[in-house]
């Protein structure tokens, strides 16, 4: 801007300052800009008409920020909005107060020895948590809890005890009156593993155990699963039953075995006549070192001796027996037995 213009402006200026205008609506009149009406009023040591029309003075503002108002007080106080207040602020450098705090420290402290998180204090002192919490901080005290999940309204020891006996968290939960997500929080910090859905108690498992009842017999009397019933049968130190391995319990003595074996049955009639599975006459018959005898045997020792007295071929002692010929001659071979010479 030329000097001769400025000299034109200046008392235009200074006129129209004194009618209360602001530099925008100055700058209009004159066909300037509000930024050149700015400077040259700084020039002419005359202050901005802006606190004149917002209603209040920056002293104003200033006293009632010192006093650790927020803007939103401040704008209610002075009959203006927050964002008035707020550009006044900003312009005079000054920081924003925080929430207005409404309660003393020692109501922070008793509310937190009884055990309240932050979100509860809050509540009883009409306050954020987010303002307890940093007061909290600032007077060293820990966080009750977990700030996310409900309370805790119960003792490790009554966490423990429950856990021993098998409960899930959720059934655990039920019982202390909370959400399963603090037992489970509480359960970590413990370490202990979380328990499998179990549908029976310790004194069930043991009860049917004595009866000398397998894993897999169990769990179909409980209704759950043969791994289930193990997990708590090894908890309990109870030993296997003899037939968790997936056979049948032996139901007979090596004596009864050696007695049909040496008359010639195989295991599976042995089994048959002794009300057991195959599979454990076979795994006995091995122990007491046995060999196995063909499934294709129909015939008893005695019953070729006494027909090979009677001085039959193998062919003829076949035919009386149903076997093939060949059956008869191992057979007769093993026993020490020689074969008749041909008429």
């Amino acid at each position: 801007m030329g000097h001769s213009k400025r000299r034109f402006i200046e008392p235009k200026i200074i006129e129209l300052h004194a009618q209360g205008l602001l530099d925008r609506e100055i700058g209009e009149k004159l066909g300037t800009s509000s930024n050149t009406v700015g400077v040259l009023r700084r020039k002419l040591g005359l202050k901005s008409n802006r606190s004149t029309l917002i209603g209040f003075t920056d002293q104003q503002l200033i006293d009632l920020h010192n006093q650790g108002l927020v803007d939103r007080v401040i704008g209610e106080k002075l009959g203006t909005s927050s964002s008035t207040v707020w550009e006044s602020r900003v312009r005079l450098g000054l920081k924003a107060n925080g929430i207005p705090r409404i309660f003393t420290d020692q109501q922070l402290i008793d509310l937190h020895k009884q055990g309240l998180t932050d979100s509860k204090i809050a509540e009883k002192l009409g306050s954020s948590s987010g303002l307890v919490w940093k007061h909290r901080k600032r007077l060293g005290l820990k966080t009750n809890g977990s700030n996310r999940v409900r309370a805790r309204v119960f003792t490790d020891q009554q966490l423990i005890d429950l856990h021993e006996q098998g409960l899930v968290d959720r059934e655990i939960a039920e019982k202390l009156g909370v959400h399963q997500t603090v037992v489970c929080t509480h359960r970590n910090r413990l370490g202990l593993k979380a328990n499998g859905i179990r549908r029976f108690t310790d004194q069930q498992l043991i009860d049917l155990h004595n009866q000398g009842l397998i894993d897999r017999e169990i769990g179909e009397k409980l209704g759950s699963s043969r791994a289930l019933v193990g997990i708590y049968r090894k908890r309990l130190g109870l030993k296997t039953n003899p037939r968790d391995r997936g056979v049948d319990a032996r139901i007979f003595s090596d004596k009864q075995l050696m007695k049909l074996y040496n008359q010639g049955f195989n295991d599976r009639e042995i089994a048959e006549k002794l009300g057991a599975s195959h599979t454990i006459v076979g795994r006995h018959r091995r122990r007491l070192g046995l060999k196995a005898i063909g499934s294709n045997r129909r015939f008893t020792d005695q019953q070729l001796i006494n027909l090979h007295k009677l001085g039959l071929y193998d062919k003829e002692i076949g035919k009386k027996l149903g076997v093939h010929r060949a059956s008869v001659t191992r057979r007769r071979n093993r026993l020490g037995l020689k074969t008749h010479p041909r008429h």
